[in-house]
């Protein structure tokens, strides 16, 4: 019986989340950002529209010079409303003197202007500063920008300066206008001595209720999911299962009320099934891995998720910094911006090794606190995304999770390995895989086979710590580790709590092939039997390399440095794996910096944007030249999707299995804030819904959400079947399915079959007469790119279709 009871980890769960609320808040108060709040979000917006209208009104009418100075920024009402209500409502908890508020009220407004009319007049210059200060707080990237521009373009700030006395009476305007247009704040005078008194900016007793009755609704809406010491609740309807109610979250995640209707168990028995089976898999802590995890991380070995240690120094300033702009020469300005390019990066790295040491602390907490109690069995309650994907809803510790926390957890009941057979062989593949091997099968498992008999498995086994070296350098070291320590166990006949995992290639365009019966893009995903399998992403970096060495030929700027320094499988892998989700050729780019300065921190380019849209142009028409029935289709799509958002449809459609997917994408009304530098989206908006559709989203999502809900419907199908065949455990990482090494041979075939079945018949057909029938009697989409030949039985052949 466990020490842990579920009650116990459920209140715990609500009490961690409302400590992480008001831990945010207090820190949101502490330092003056009231408006970063939720309650200050809230009111914020509400106060836009009145703030605004009485400001629009008294800069027209009032003669003062305050109203003028505001009227001459040529900014528009609802933005001074929403820059000037945000810096007053900073700091109002605890009170602030009205000339302070004023003042700074003034200023948040003035440099908006500022920077406005930087990006008005020299985009590009606004464009690098706003790559510069990317990641900082609202205030701090408007009074940096400001900054750069009075050392670079000072007769752009000159326009706009305001003397203290001028900021006070733009201030004072301001400050009164919000007291009387939103009743939220007030002005409060107090004698400080028998001569003074001073005047202060307080929240009035409205706001203070209104505070205090949003914090006590919202305290209690984001519980801290932890795993389940009992098996989870059976779902029975979309809001009955998993945990308790009020702790977790409904059966699909982000549905629309319409598609909510149709998800009963009676409308799709099946989705019901699949869900019920899989969250009740039992896990467990891998006690082995978690002691080495705990050794490598207090001794700050830098090893794969446990690299959060060291954080890189910043670079020495130039002595070009202090020297006046002006009298820069050429260089010194290159440099200088060099130096501000190579901070801004050192800067984001170490910010991200702190979030993920806060990451890896409480994954390592909550593993120890699991393997505390003997033989322990947890389990994950389960969610579906709106395309029916399979979620684990807690986080922290899940299959789902990193690579540490992969090798983390295992099954939580074991099962003996033959010491003959396609089992023994898979479960030798999966060490190979995650050590990092490429090759056929066999390759892969006398690899591993090979590492066994050399003692490098049984070394790391003894004394992980000590071995840190060997198995830290695995492409998934945790995984490999979690192996190395179930070698013993294999050899000596005992049972194997290792989840064994195969992998999907490039899945999502293996759907896309099977939807078009394409044979070329099937067999560059090994949906066509082979003796080898297929890398896509090789042939891609292969292909870009020729098109590369073609322009060292003609002399083409950075050519030769990509020569050099070689396109990887790795560089081009997410464009290539995110082509049938919609992806552009600009998002695209970005993926590449991002992989480049992950592979070349020391690389020949500072700032490789440039350098980036070139290598795009060599990486995509080589996609294109292997996908080309899956670049068709996408064009298709776009066609397709402009004619739904035309006549306002929402499309939806029901799977193979009978789950209900609503693709419902809202634009919101023209009264939208819009600031020159806003907060992750950069842009203020008040959230009313209209009719309208959002034609951008909903033509680029149609194909990812199609795409994925086929795929979550055949590894639905793999659940079932597998639970049919007596599978005793099963895991999903979307493409990735995972069981014991001793049922991988049934994994094997009957997920072939799931995907068959899935695919059979015309699923892309019926897709379309699904969405059809949505339309206008009449509205007709484009007929599809036409089919290939491609026979889908030949899955149940290919070696490599999952692997």
């Amino acid at each position: 019986m466990a020490k842990i009871s579920q009650r116990e980890l459920d209140l715990e769960g609500v009490e961690r989340g409302k400590r992480k609320y008001y831990r945010q808040i207090r820190l949101a108060m502490d330092k003056g950002h009231e408006s970063t709040t939720n309650w200050g979000a809230r009111m914020t917006q509400s106060a836009i529209l009145p703030y605004s209208g009485l400001l629009s009104e008294t800069m027209e009418k009032d003669t003062g010079i305050g109203a003028r100075l505001l009227a001459s920024l040529g900014l528009e009402p609802t933005v001074i409303a929403m820059m000037a209500f945000q810096s007053l409502l900073d700091g109002s908890s605890k009170g602030k003197t009205f000339t302070r508020a004023c003042i700074e009220a003034a200023r948040s407004v003035q440099q908006e202007a500022i920077v406005k009319a930087l990006k008005d007049t020299d985009k590009d210059r606004f464009l690098r500063f706003k790559d510069f200060v990317a990641g900082r707080s609202d205030s701090r990237k408007l009074r940096n920008i400001k900054e750069m521009m009075q050392k670079t373009v000072p007769e752009l700030v000159d326009q706009f300066a305001w003397s203290d006395e001028e900021c006070l009476k733009a201030g004072y305007v301001l400050a009164m206008t919000a007291i009387e247009a939103t009743g939220l704040l007030e002005r409060i005078t107090f004698k400080r001595s028998a001569r003074s008194s001073v005047s202060t900016l307080v929240l009035t007793k409205d706001a203070w209720d209104y505070i205090h009755k949003a914090m006590s609704h919202a305290e209690m809406l984001h519980p801290i999911k932890l795993p389940m010491v009992v098996p989870p609740r059976k779902w029975v309807n979309p809001d009955d299962g998993g945990y308790e109610q009020g702790v977790g979250d409904c059966l699909v995640r982000g549905s629309t009320k319409v598609a909510t209707a149709s998800h009963t168990k009676e409308a799709m028995p099946l989705v019901y099934q699949s869900i019920n089976l899989i969250q009740h898999t039992p896990f467990r802590v891998n006690a082995g891995v978690l002691a080495a995890a705990l050794q490598v991380f207090e001794r700050r070995i830098p090893i794969g998720d446990l690299d959060v240690h060291d954080e890189l120094p910043m670079p020495v300033a130039p002595p070009s910094l202090k020297t006046d702009f002006k009298l820069r020469t050429d260089e010194q300005i290159r440099t200088t911006r060099l130096y501000f390019l190579d901070a801004s990066r050192v800067a984001e790295y170490n910010r991200r090794i702190n979030s993920r040491r806060i990451g890896v602390l409480q994954t390592l907490n909550l593993a120890r606190r699991f393997a505390e109690e003997k033989d322990l069995r947890f389990f994950h309650a389960a969610a579906l995304d709106f395309r029916g994907r399979f979620y684990c809803q807690a986080t922290g510790l899940s299959h789902q999770g990193s690579d540490l926390q992969r090798g983390l957890v295992e099954f939580g009941l074991g099962h003996v390995i033959p010491k003959q057979g396609e089992a023994i062989q898979a479960w030798l593949r999966h060490g190979a895989t995650v050590l990092g091997k490429k090759g056929t099968l066999e390759e892969r498992a006398n690899a591993a086979a090979a590492l066994i008999r050399s003692g490098e498995a049984d070394a790391i086994a003894r004394d992980p710590a000590d071995t840190a070296s060997l198995w830290g350098k695995a492409d998934e070291p945790f995984s490999y580790l979690a192996w190395c320590l179930d070698v013993k166990n294999v050899r000596e006949g005992k049972p194997s709590h290792l989840m064994v995992a195969v992998d999907g290639s490039c899945n999502g365009i293996q759907v896309l092939s099977l939807l078009l019966r394409d044979e070329v893009g099937a067999a560059s995903v090994n949906i066509i039997p082979s003796n080898k399998p297929s890398d896509i992403y090789q042939a891609v970096a292969d292909r870009t390399m020729v098109r590369i060495e073609e322009a060292v030929r003609r002399g083409e700027t950075y050519a030769a440095e990509w020569k050099a320094l070689g396109v990887s499988r790795g560089m081009v892998k997410r464009p290539v794996m995110c082509l049938p989700y919609s992806i552009t050729p600009r998002s695209a780019m970005m993926y590449l910096k991002e992989a480049y300065t992950e592979m070349h921190r020391d690389g020949p380019w500072p700032d490789p944007a440039r350098p980036c849209g070139f290598l795009i142009r060599k990486v995509w028409p080589s996609i294109g030249e292997i996908v080309v029935k899956g670049s068709e289709f996408l064009a298709w799509a776009r066609a397709a999707g402009r004619i739904i958002t035309a006549h306002g449809i929402h499309p939806m459609w029901v799977t193979p299995d009978g789950f209900t997917v609503q693709q419902s994408y809202y634009t919101y009304d023209p009264s939208r804030v819009r600031t020159t530098l806003g907060r992750e989206a950069h842009i203020w908006q008040i959230r009313n819904k209209t009719a309208k559709i959002n034609r951008r989203k909903h033509i680029s999502g149609l194909v990812p959400n199609l795409v994925h809900s086929l795929d979550a419907t055949a590894a639905r199908e793999t659940a079932r079947r597998l639970h049919a065949k007596k599978v005793p455990d099963t895991a999903f990482v979307h493409d990735s399915y995972l069981v014991h090494a001793a049922f991988q041979p049934v994994l094997a075939a009957e997920l072939r079959e799931a995907w068959v079945s899935t695919f059979s018949g015309d699923p892309l057909g019926d897709w379309v007469r699904q969405i059809e029938s949505q339309l206008p009697v009449g509205v007709k989409l484009p007929p599809p790119p036409a089919y290939g030949n491609l026979d889908i039985g030949v899955i149940r052949q290919s070696k490599y279709f999952f692997s």
